[in-house]
Formats: C-alpha cells, structure tokens, sequence
C-alpha cells in the first residue's frame, strides 16, 4: 500500500462569525479518497511514524479543483486507524475550507455535500467516532 493510499482526509468549513461548522461528505463517507473498513478501529497508541500530508492536500485539491490557498491541514488532528482485515494502518487529517462560505457549488459537481454533525447519523460508528474527535478539536 502507497503512503497516500494508507491516508485519508476529513474536510470542513467553519463560519468565523457563527463558527457554524459543516462536514464534507461524499457519497457514504465523510474521509476522502476512500471508505474506512466498518471494523477499522482507533488506535491508542499511535506508530512512531511521522507522515506528512502535504502530498494528500494536494491530491485531494487537484480531485476537487480547489485552488491551492482555499484548503489548510489542522495540525492538532491526526488518527491512526488499524484495518484488521488487510493488516494495515490507516492516518486520519483533518483540513478546512478558508473560503468565507462553504464551497457548495465545487463539492456538489463530486457528489458531495455539508452537512452538520447531527445529519451524520447514518455513517459507520468509525466514522462517527472520527467526527467526534474532529469536532472537539475544531472547537477547542
């Protein structure tokens, strides 16, 4: 498995006046380019691995045409995820949209949508988890 095939990234779009915060979801997963594996599961302890996403920002920039100022890592997010079936560890990022409001239009020609945290319900209790830990990292 590549570097950039072992990470995923969570995007989200904070309101700086009502810190409203929205989701990215594309299709069934709010981690972009590829689902997590339902038994995924968080680890503890983290590998001593120190991986840079600097490749998968730019990747996910290119697939979703976004100029390269509109999108920035959060740097006080990152999880590791080990997928018991094919023995491998999956790192989790977390980035944001800088642009004042949500790129709708942009996401919407990928299938994609924000959404809030309660309107990911649906999502697989990995994902969910991802998401709470995002949300608390976000919000400080």
């Amino acid at each position: 498995m590549s570097p950039l095939e072992r990470m995923r990234l969570i995007l989200y779009h904070q309101q700086a006046t009502s810190a409203r915060t929205l989701f990215l979801r594309i299709g069934s997963t709010v981690c972009t380019l590829g689902h997590i594996s339902e038994q995924a599961q968080v680890l503890k302890t983290r590998p001593q691995v120190l991986i840079h996403p600097a490749t998968l920002l730019k990747e996910v920039k290119q697939q979703l045409g976004i100029a390269a100022g509109d999108l920035e890592i959060n740097g006080e997010f990152q999880e590791w995820l080990f997928i018991p079936e094919s023995t491998e560890e999956l790192v989790i990022f977390l980035a944001h949209f800088t642009s004042v409001d949500a790129p709708h239009g942009i996401v919407q020609k990928f299938g994609g949508r924000f959404i809030a945290l309660t309107e990911a319900r649906d999502l697989p209790p990995v994902e969910l988890n991802l998401l709470r830990q995002a949300y608390a990292v976000i919000m400080g």
